[in-house]
């Protein structure tokens, strides 16, 4: 039994100690998008010509040079909580139903079509990194006692990433349009990035 144990408790060290260098390299490459952003939405800016879409590109680099620090921040707490999420959710299986708190809300359409934007950008996260993947989500279940682990339960998973930059985004004070030039931002300079992580 104390060698049950044992194991356990150096797998969630190992576990921990995963999550914090994970936690380390997104910070750095959220670091490198918004450095990269300036110039990004300068060049997007001048290749358009309509002026509601240079008037989004222009609102948005407002944005990220006020509030960038706030942004980094709120992914990286959106992150931990995801993180947690997915880690006691399978701890915590045998719960009862009425022991579990259950949130209902309605959603807008547009929130509703962000939420999907998200989603496909973790599929397409997961899609890229499959080769990684398919290692990683086998080592995180072993670790997290589910040999089953399903690929969107991984706490290492796109689907952690996507939706804590989502939940990030949503914190500013900002519309659905700057939310979608930051998720653009987003796929191109974070994912690459986060395939050399895993």
């Amino acid at each position: 039994m104390a060698e049950v144990g044992a194991q356990a408790s150096s797998f969630d060290s190992l576990l921990e100690e995963c999550r914090n260098l994970f936690c380390e390299r997104l910070r750095t490459a959220m670091a490198g998008m918004l450095e990269k952003a300036d110039e990004s939405l300068v060049e997007l800016t001048t290749s358009v010509h309509n002026r509601e879409a240079q008037q989004t590109y222009q609102d948005t680099r407002k944005l990220i040079g006020a509030e960038r620090r706030t942004l980094e921040t709120k992914f990286n707490e959106s992150y931990l909580k995801e993180f947690q999420k997915h880690t006691s959710k399978l701890r915590d299986e045998g719960q009862s139903f009425s022991d579990i708190e259950v949130t209902l809300e309605l959603v807008g359409e547009d929130d509703l079509a962000e939420t999907l934007k998200y989603k496909k950008c973790a599929q397409r996260l997961r899609q890229f990194c499959d080769e990684e993947l398919a290692a990683l989500d086998q080592r995180v279940g072993v670790l997290l006692g589910d040999a089953n682990l399903a690929a969107e339960d991984n706490p290492f998973g796109p689907e952690s990433v996507a939706e804590a930059y989502q939940k990030a985004c949503r914190a500013l004070d900002t519309n659905a349009k700057v939310r979608d030039v930051l998720l653009k931002l987003f796929d191109d300079h974070v994912v690459d990035e986060v395939r050399s992580i895993y």
